[in-house]
């Protein structure tokens, strides 16, 4: 497998490393500050960053090889402003990956996301994507068996891209495109997966984008590394004039345990003004008997102000409220689990990108 990544590597990087034209840095910040309730049964006010967007720094590069041939890559990296520290394992934290692009398909080498996060989150919410905060998906009540808790556990946030691996994108046959990956993984960090498989299909045509996807990951956790997490969904994203609709299922079930949770999303985009608009969602979290029967209920929104192409201001406002006295609550991202049934998180916030 390594040795594959490398060829890919190689056969579009060595085209790149020479075309400075074509290299492009980039930079993200996002810093806010919150107020979260029932945090020890009190009420706690911080500074919380990379919650509307996650904060990391890289490199792109494209470089045309042929007609209808070309090489690219991306080298990524998470960080913190509180101690300017990489976060994450390894020095490209987030991202490092080499591709061909080709008539044929598109293929790509290296540390990347899989289809949970590139389909179903990505390309559903388009462009849209920067306006939905970590606090606005799943989270919960919820043990999985795995040591960081319910924070992305259905892996659309993002949170765990698969180091070594292959993937594989088909052209776009009539709107739809089918994708295909296996990754090794990272087997040393207790935060990352092991081997992982994943498949996608999205179909997009005019105002409509549908998409599906499928990932299976190891982890040490479960089973020592003998089994992992499943997780398949489907969702849709309709644009109605300057408006966006977006709807999304998922299902994570961990496979040596069968404890499960079915989980749905329904949002919608407003825009206000040519530099303002709201993102509002529902999101519903349902576990089987084997996490107690545990379940959520959530509502978010967030208030968006684009001051330039460089920088955003941003309100997000999340409330939720679980299915039992025992089940405590835990918005995604929040600063820690709630002591009690309720939570609502309040933040305010300023992002900057630039490349």
């Amino acid at each position: 497998m390594k040795k594959a990544i490398a060829l890919v590597s190689l056969m579009s990087c060595s085209h790149l490393v020479c075309a400075e034209d074509y290299l492009k840095p980039y930079i993200l910040t996002d810093i806010g500050w919150n107020t979260t309730n029932n945090i020890g049964g009190e009420q706690e006010y911080h500074y919380q960053e990379g919650r509307l967007s996650p904060n990391f720094f890289g490199l792109k590069g494209s470089k045309k090889l042929a007609d209808g041939y070309n090489g690219v890559f991306k080298l990524e990296s998470g960080y913190s402003l509180e101690d300017l520290k990489i976060t994450g394992h390894g020095i490209f934290s987030r991202q490092a990956y080499a591709g061909l692009q080709t008539p044929y398909g598109d293929i790509y080498g290296g540390k990347q996301w899989d289809f949970m996060f590139e389909t179903l989150s990505a390309e559903r919410w388009g462009k849209n994507l920067g306006y939905v905060s970590l606090f606005q998906v799943h989270a919960g009540p919820f043990n999985l068996g795995l040591p960081f808790g319910s924070i992305d556990y259905n892996r659309i946030a993002g949170g765990f891209p698969t180091a070594n691996a292959i993937k594989y994108k088909t052209p776009s046959m009539g709107g739809v495109v089918l994708g295909a990956m296996y990754g090794e993984g990272d087997k040393d960090s207790s935060n990352n997966f092991g081997r992982t498989t994943s498949y996608s299909a999205a179909y997009s045509e005019g105002p409509l984008r549908l998409t599906a996807a499928y990932t299976n990951a190891e982890h040490k956790s479960i089973n020592e590394g003998k089994n992992g997490i499943e997780n398949y969904g489907t969702g849709f994203a309709y644009d109605y004039g300057s408006v966006t609709f977006d709807g999304l299922y998922t299902k994570t079930t961990n496979t040596y345990t069968d404890a499960a949770i079915d989980s749905y999303l329904l949002g919608v985009l407003v825009p206000i003004t040519d530099k303002s608009g709201i993102y509002a969602n529902y999101a519903y979290m349902d576990g089987n008997a084997e996490l107690g029967n545990a379940s959520a209920n959530q509502l978010g929104l967030t208030y968006f102000y684009n001051f330039n192409r460089y920088l955003l201001g941003y309100v997000t406002g999340v409330y939720q409220v679980t299915g039992g006295d025992d089940q405590n609550a835990y918005i995604s991202g929040a600063y820690g689990v709630s002591s009690a049934r309720e939570q609502s998180v309040l933040q305010v916030g300023l992002r900057f990108y630039y490349e």
